[in-house]
């Protein structure tokens, strides 16, 4: 009987030993993570540059908008609501939204916020934002603040509908790391330029940035030719903001020119961004984009992403949630790069059957 009991006992035992290689031995593989880079800027660019014209003076939208858009140049229009009655007013602004610039927050009349209560902070800030939304149908989210000063009572009210806001205090370093916590892109500086600030300084101020790899922000106010009179504030001429975009053109393959409100978005979303594969098999290679920024309608800003591939695999295509994306495929590196936005659906990189010749 002992006999007996031992013998279905080290049957069931090698049974189970056998059972558990055969299921270790069949285990899924783990999937490799991607070796990837996030691109400080959009496309691998050293710096970001925004133009911002703060007030909608009457050259904003007689002059500087028409410029901008013959030029494919984006830009801020920080609004003043009061001024809606200049250069156009709210079908001008519509105009320059639907051609790439940002509308942002300069308040319904220009006060000084630090010295509003809370009533009058919030109608100069917040139905403001929400006014000049529907007024020109652009998204309003970055806000300059008049004369410059702001307080915590008045960061706590911009934060309820804006993702960054901007003073007056000039700067001359641009680090990369230029906010160190989420209430630093409430309290970000500026360049002033005025008929002193010549092209020479903004190439100088152009290279700094660059070789320091920041966001570099310039603060203009009048525009005026002698068709419109627009001198209220540190005016220059048209041909003087033209020298400035020449300037600008010349450094476009170092810089990312583009509105304030897509730069902060980058720098946020890539600061807390995830690349995760799902899938790697000879077909294709599938992988996720992810961040921990909540509201993803307004934070839709693609990243750069540099994937670190074998030698020898060939790239037939990528695509996210469906939509195919440009690429480039850097053979030395080994690489591949693409815009991709976090959240933005799965994506696929296809491979090619055959693979390239391997590099000696």
């Amino acid at each position: 009987m002992k006999k007996r009991i031992y013998t279905t006992f080290l049957l069931v035992f090698i049974c189970c030993c056998s059972f558990a290689q055969h299921a270790t031995h069949h285990k899924k593989k783990k999937t490799k993570a991607p070796e990837y880079t996030v691109e400080k800027w959009f496309n691998g660019k050293k710096s970001a540059t925004c133009l911002t014209f703060d007030d909608w003076s009457a050259g904003h939208g007689a002059i500087v908008v028409n410029t901008l858009i013959e030029r494919g140049c984006p830009a801020t229009f920080f609004v003043t609501q009061n001024n809606n009655g200049l250069g156009g007013g709210y079908a001008q602004m519509q105009k320059a939204a639907q051609n790439g610039m940002e509308i942002g927050n300069h308040t319904q009349s220009h006060p000084d916020l630090t010295k509003l209560n809370a009533n009058d902070l919030h109608k100069e800030v917040s139905d403001t934002q929400a006014s000049l939304s529907k007024e020109t149908n652009a998204e309003i989210s970055t806000l300059a603040y008049p004369y410059g000063p702001y307080n915590d009572q008045v960061i706590e009210e911009v934060r309820k509908h804006h993702i960054a806001a901007r003073g007056v205090i000039d700067i001359n370093h641009f680090p990369y790391e230029f906010a160190q916590s989420e209430q630093d892109y409430f309290k970000l500086n500026t360049v002033g330029v005025n008929e002193e600030f010549t092209p020479e300084k903004f190439g100088a101020t152009l290279r700094k940035a660059n070789n320091e790899g920041g966001m570099l922000t310039l603060i203009f106010h009048s525009v005026y030719n002698n068709k419109v009179d627009d001198q209220s504030y540190a005016a220059i001429t048209e041909q003087r903001l033209n020298q400035f975009l020449d300037t600008l053109n010349t450094y476009k393959n170092e810089t990312w020119t583009t509105t304030m409100a897509n730069a902060v978005k980058y720098h946020k979303e890539a600061h807390c961004t995830k690349l995760t594969t799902i899938n790697n098999n000879a077909i294709e290679w599938t992988m996720s984009l992810t961040d921990t920024l909540s509201n993803n309608k307004l934070y839709n800003q693609p990243l750069t992403i540099t994937i670190k591939v074998p030698n020898g695999q060939h790239y037939l295509a990528v695509s996210q949630g469906g939509a195919a994306l440009a690429f480039s495929f850097h053979d030395r590196e080994n690489t591949i790069s693409f815009n991709a936005v976090p959240d933005g659906g799965i994506i696929r990189i296809t491979k090619a059957r055959e693979k390239r010749r391997k590099r000696r």
